[in-house]
């Protein structure tokens, strides 16, 4: 995502949708600001609350969010659910 510099501030929820509680493994969410990691999550699975999280991005040209699957044990997810609706104008 390009944020032309334009931002100081991203902030949100990030959670996983409950409809495949049984499974045992989770998401991590990873934000990059030009390439450099800014933010990690720890696992987050179905029936966790959905996580907040602020992160500093100012001066950032470019934004990329990832999603990696974390096997913590038998599961199945379709998807996850991640809400960042919030950017700070300088």
């Amino acid at each position: 995502m390009e944020l032309a510099g334009k931002y100081e501030l991203l902030s949100g929820y990030f959670g996983v949708e409950d409809n495949t509680s049984e499974s045992s493994g989770g998401y991590v969410l990873t934000i990059y600001a030009d390439e450099k990691q800014v933010y990690r999550s720890d696992v987050v699975k179905p029936g966790n609350f959905p996580k907040y999280l602020e992160v500093a991005v100012e001066g950032a040209r470019r934004l990329t969010i990832r999603t990696d699957w974390e096997e913590t044990g038998i599961g199945d997810f379709e998807e996850v659910t991640v809400a960042l609706a919030k950017f700070r104008l300088k």
